[in-house]
């Protein structure tokens, strides 16, 4: 009898369990990953910066200039309106910027827009553990993330924190960004910490990957990271970092980038056998100069179709359009650098007009 007692108290232990199991609560489009392959698409998606626009904030620095002449007869030239809007708060650095009255680039929130893939990366990497896949997948995975992070994290120090080696800057003291390292949600707002607190997370994360990457992960595709963009990477924050004992290690992850991705691009030899020239030529992901290609960073304060009868709001400053030789015409183009940073020849005309600041769409 007790036998018996005991199988149906399982029974019902049983029923009762897998009842509640199927009567729980779950989205029908929710994503569960059960491999490293399933929480590869999902880091594809949600911890790669595809798919969205990250502003530079050119408009905020001396290379750009403001141009009085964008009216015609008294009116805005309409196909310039929309960048003048975009990039004016910007440039004049209005500190009511993002506010609703404002026509600011929504590409300019870049707070926002960071902070989602930081999430993504934190969430594929506090699930790595409970999925399939070998201990080489994983690593592969976990070192793009932590490269991820840290990409994001240095983007967004450097926009909302002060320099680190800045005159009277006290990196222990100075607030640089919250820190959000894990997945889980917590109530209350998030606390800037400190300047050091977020280069040191940085600098961990990108030591880490680096390794992580060499060792498992061979990109097939410009559109994803690798352990010389880590390199690169790591050699571009110590310069930000900027403190003589950082140069020497600025140095060393340089070189480390260039005895792998040493072969330059020469601009004579992407100029035509009739002296055409195109400026995407140099902005190709084929180029064997390329590290890494992610979504068009372009504002709408500097995209604008060109009109003739004046310049953009907003092209590249004299003081640095001056530092070049311009050429003479169609024939001599002087500096390339110029001509493939800068300028764009439209076919039908001819006209040249800032690259960076009026892309022709």
């Amino acid at each position: 009898m007790k036998k018996i007692f005991l199988c149906s108290l399982v029974l019902i232990m049983t029923l009762s369990i897998s009842c509640k199991k199927f009567l729980e609560e779950y989205s029908q489009d929710e994503m569960r990953p059960g491999s490293t392959g399933d929480l590869t698409s999902l880091m594809n998606g949600d911890a790669y910066p595809n798919g969205i626009s990250i502003e530079t904030f050119d408009v905020l620095t001396d290379d750009i200039q403001n141009n009085a002449l964008v009216q015609v007869n008294g009116a805005p030239i309409p196909t310039y309106l929309a960048s003048l809007q975009a990039g004016t708060p910007m440039f004049t650095f209005n500190p009511t910027m993002f506010d609703q009255n404002n026509t600011v680039s929504t590409s300019a929130n870049v707070y926002t827009r960071l902070y989602t893939k930081i999430k993504g990366c934190n969430v594929i990497i506090d699930y790595l553990n409970n999925v399939s896949g070998t201990a080489k997948e994983k690593n592969a995975i976990l070192g793009q993330c932590l490269f991820l992070r840290a990409y994001y994290y240095l983007r967004l120090v450097t926009l909302y924190g002060q320099m680190y080696n800045g005159a009277g800057v006290n990196p222990e003291t100075a607030l640089g960004v919250p820190l959000v390292l894990s997945s889980q949600v917590k109530d209350g707002g998030l606390p800037r910490n400190s300047l050091k607190e977020v280069y040191d997370q940085i600098e961990k994360d990108l030591l880490q990957a680096e390794p992580l990457l060499r060792a498992n992960f061979t990109p097939t595709t410009v559109f994803r990271v690798s352990a010389d963009l880590c390199n690169a990477l790591l050699s571009r924050f110590y310069l930000y970092k900027g403190r003589n004992e950082d140069m020497d290690k600025t140095i060393q992850y340089a070189t480390a980038t260039l005895q792998n991705k040493f072969i330059l691009t020469s601009l004579a030899s992407l100029v035509g056998s009739n002296n055409t020239i195109s400026p995407n030529g140099i902005y190709n992901a084929a180029s064997p100069e390329i590290l890494w290609v992610y979504a068009g960073t372009y504002s709408d304060a500097n995209t604008v179709n060109f009109d003739s009868r004046s310049l953009p709001p907003f092209t590249v400053s004299a003081d640095l359009s001056n530092q070049y030789d311009k050429g003479t015409g169609t024939s001599n183009y002087g500096d390339l650098r110029y001509q493939y940073y800068f300028q764009f020849f439209t076919t039908a005309t001819g006209t040249k007009f800032p690259y960076r600041t009026a892309k022709n769409t």
